[in-house]
């Protein structure tokens, strides 16, 4: 992915004496560049969630090892950042210094490097407490082995202060919506399952996670494909949160890769969902309009011209097909 000049810009200002307005420029600009780039998936961010002996696959070892070393390289990143933020004796730059390791390296990545090290030091006084149950989230529950090089070697007091404004940056952000790759989705039911993200590819494929309250499985990760305005839904994948949310990172990785995306690690319950007609929606309707919001001049902010200017999945490819026709181990929308 090619990197924009605006990311120049924010490293510039890393080691300067900034002004408040001069700040606030710097948070708007990286909130613009992180909504522009966060549903262009990655595969370099994210962050590979299953230890090497759960991949079964010798080709899928590989990705193992690349989010490995990417991990120890955002640790040292990390430390080179806030070593460069030092723009007098004694005075740190933090918030630059996690803006742009986040673009680097992704949030998922920053997080769960952070999480790591905190882990690892859950009796050192020099960590906040407030940082130490943050880094104990279930979400940052990744295997310790992909992560027991990502050490930043950085002093623990100036860590802390990083990791204040990382997750700060997090929260002001709203990165939540991102934490997974692609798009929310909202009020989409299929088979009993509420969708709650989706990715599409440019083949009209892709795949969702969703869950339900009432069915015995609560999490699902689903493989789709679209076709004349409607998306048809196979491999149903039944689990906690977690694993539901790693099956959809991994089937992402592995398709982006080139790889087979219907084989998971260690995956213990695949359906063929039934020949059952859903309530029928194209896919344009399934995905949530983003909000554009005007300022009192009338003008939008950079970021919300941003959100206004996403556009809808490319129209599928028609097929000829009988009518009607649905293939066996599919659900229609």
């Amino acid at each position: 992915m090619r990197r924009p000049a605006s990311a120049g810009y924010l490293e510039a200002q890393l080691k300067m004496e900034l002004s408040a307005e001069e700040r606030q420029f710097c948070r708007e600009l990286f909130a613009a560049m992180y909504e522009d780039s966060a549903r262009i998936t990655d595969p370099a961010k994210i962050v590979y969630p299953y230890t090497f002996a759960q991949v079964k696959d010798g080709s899928k070892k590989s990705y193992y090892n690349e989010s490995y070393e990417r991990n120890v390289e955002c640790a040292q990143a990390i430390s080179a950042v806030i070593n460069d933020s030092c723009y007098k004796p004694n005075h740190y730059n933090f918030e630059l210094a996690a803006i742009l390791a986040v673009h680097a390296y992704g949030f998922e990545r920053v997080n769960a490097v952070l999480a790591y090290e905190l882990r690892r030091a859950q009796n050192d006084g020099r960590y906040s407490e407030t940082n130490k149950k943050w880094a104990l989230r279930p979400d940052f529950d990744y295997p310790e082995a992909a992560l027991n090089g990502a050490y930043s070697r950085t002093h623990a007091l100036l860590l802390n202060n990083f990791t204040d404004y990382a997750h700060k940056l997090y929260a002001d952000l709203g990165a939540e919506r991102f934490a997974l790759p692609g798009r929310e989705e909202s009020g989409v039911m299929v088979q009993g399952y509420e969708l709650t993200r989706s990715i599409w590819f440019d083949d009209q494929r892709g795949f969702v996670t969703g869950h339900s309250h009432a069915a015995p499985g609560k999490y699902v990760c689903w493989q789709f494909r679209t076709e004349q305005g409607k998306r048809w839904f196979s491999q149903g994948v039944f689990g906690g949160e977690k694993e539901a949310a790693d099956s959809y990172r991994v089937r992402i990785i592995a398709h982006l890769n080139g790889g087979d995306v219907k084989e998971i690690p260690n995956q213990e319950h695949i359906i063929a969902l039934e020949s059952q007609t859903a309530e029928k929606k194209g896919p344009m309707e399934a995905e949530r309009s983003l909000p554009s919001a005007a300022g009192a001049d009338g003008h939008q902010s950079t970021l919300a011209q941003i959100r206004a200017a996403k556009t809808a999945p490319k129209p599928p490819r028609k097929e000829k097909r009988p009518k009607g026709s649905i293939r066996k181990g599919e659900t229609e929308l």
